[in-house]
């Protein structure tokens, strides 16, 4: 971490970087103790999510609000330099202490396992002051807020400590259940799309009332609000309320592709242009979506377009922030998720914050698998994974999602073609596409040989999505308009 004289924001970003650096140069310590126990727990509380990723978005949004006063704002501006300055000097004693050789197991033995201590507890010292000046921004800013949901207002029927009602949609991320919504004006009883969030409270009330100023545009369904679950152990996680949107029956982009029969090209057109246009609505509310895939957006019979056309809804915002918060380095492992995103987002550890682009990569892919009409992946979601959000790879869960054989064959053929064994494992395919971009280099060579064959035009827009040559949704709906 050089020496750096930037704005709280910037600083912010970089030390969300310096957070995947503690865990890449920890995870090659020799030493199994409760130092690098403690570094491995910190990286991942910073770059990962955590609490402090938490205390540091917090600390963004305080500078940000006109009615802190300057005293307050100058505060938090001390706090998160020293937090930045003593996490300077913890990264330069992790490369200089790493026990990996003998010289330095000594080192590390002698005097560098107390140096890494004291640097810890400076550290936590330091993030006691930002949880309290953030529990004093949180008194200081609370209020009614009606994107909150009581028990009074909503509730799921039939729940119960030992049971979360719902089913999933076949093929699909998207879990439904029939709830109870009481605002105030009566209580009413409606089928209600659920989605499990781990995030802070702050994000949430920012995408509710995003989408509440501007009266839920196409391709987003009408959020009601967001609750704590009243059963649910694990109090940092909310759910997300959305009403499922009318009209006919329900189901996935992933499940319509999967079991109909191919559509004439202004069907998939169609899909296409609805698709796009409700990234670029995500985007113009500043947020950025980051799980754009078959399995999370929802199709509508009969709805209220008036006609037999499919309308299109973007759903799975687990991962949903603003484009101004902070961006965890929490990329996809499961490798058959891992393929909807760029390859600097793939991986337990992504290489980059997400911005608008990665959705547009991600659009791509879905579009490509539109204008294909064949399924990328197959088999049904781990609950656990669905609802509250990713799940470690240590959860044994991979197994759970599948992908074609034809799709196994591309990644091994394209594995042999950069020189690598025929007999690797198809397992290890996550690991390797973020080596070697290897999901990229295949979409782009479906679409270039495969798609371009029919549809020449749309496997040209495609490619420029995959290779972000395109990096505006609004560009991508540009282009598809002159189909």
């Amino acid at each position: 971490m050089a020496e750096l004289v930037i704005g709280v924001p910037g600083l912010i970003d970089v030390i969300i970087r310096a957070g995947s650096q503690i865990l890449n140069i920890v995870q090659a310590y020799s030493e199994q103790d409760e130092i690098r126990a403690d570094y491995m727990r910190l990286g991942r509380d910073i770059a990962m999510g955590g609490m402090s990723f938490y205390f540091l978005e917090t600390v963004k949004r305080a500078l940000k609000d006109p009615s802190l006063p300057s005293t307050a704002k100058q505060m938090f501006e001390s706090s998160i330099r020293r937090f930045y300055d003593r996490l300077a000097i913890a990264l330069i004693k992790l490369k200089s202490l790493a026990p990996s050789r003998f010289s330095g197991r000594v080192s590390y033995a002698l005097h560098g396992k107390n140096e890494l201590r004291k640097c810890m507890h400076s550290l936590k010292d330091e993030i006691d002051v930002l949880h309290k000046l953030c529990i004093e921004f949180s008194l200081f800013s609370m209020g009614v807020h009606s994107s909150i949901l009581s028990r009074e207002n909503f509730a799921l029927i039939h729940e119960s400590e030992n049971h979360h009602p719902g089913e999933y949609l076949p093929t699909s991320d998207i879990l439904v259940a029939r709830g109870e919504l009481n605002l105030g004006l009566g209580k009413t009883t409606e089928t209600f799309i659920v989605e499990g969030k781990t995030d802070g409270e702050a994000n949430l009330r920012s995408l509710c009332d995003t989408f509440r100023s501007r009266s839920f545009p196409a391709g987003i369904p009408e959020c009601v609000g967001f609750r704590m679950p009243p059963y649910r152990k694990a109090m940092a996680c909310y759910e997300l309320i959305f009403k499922a949107p009318a009209g006919g029956s329900l189901m996935s982009l992933a499940h319509l592709i999967s079991y109909s029969d191919p559509p004439g090209f202004e069907t998939r057109l169609d899909l296409a242009r609805q698709l796009a246009q409700a990234v670029v609505h995500v985007h113009e509310i500043e947020f950025v979506h980051k799980n754009i895939r078959p399995r999370s957006i929802l199709l509508v019979e009969g709805s209220s377009l008036g006609n037999d056309s499919l309308a299109v809804f973007l759903l799975k915002w687990t991962a949903a922030r603003n484009m101004d918060s902070v961006s965890a380095h929490l990329g996809e492992h499961l490798w058959q998720q891992a393929i909807y995103q760029h390859p600097d987002r793939q991986s337990e550890y992504a290489m980059a914050g997400f911005e608008p682009r990665h959705d547009v990569y991600s659009l791509g892919v879905c579009l490509l698998e539109v204008f294909l009409w064949k399924s990328f992946t197959v088999a049904e979601p781990p609950p656990k994974l669905a609802l509250y959000g990713s799940a470690g790879p240590g959860d044994g869960l991979d197994q759970e999602l599948t992908s074609p054989a034809w799709i196994l064959d591309l990644f091994q053929k394209k594995l042999v073609e950069i020189g690598e064994e025929p007999s690797l494992l198809r397992t290890d395919t996550c690991e390797l596409m973020t080596l070697h971009k290897l999901s990229q280099k295949i979409w782009v060579n479906l679409a270039a040989t495969e798609l371009v064959k029919e549809y020449p035009r749309v496997a040209d827009i495609i490619v420029q999505c995959l290779q972000l040559h395109l990096c505006r949704a609004s560009d991508v709906l540009s282009q598809l308009g002159t189909v």
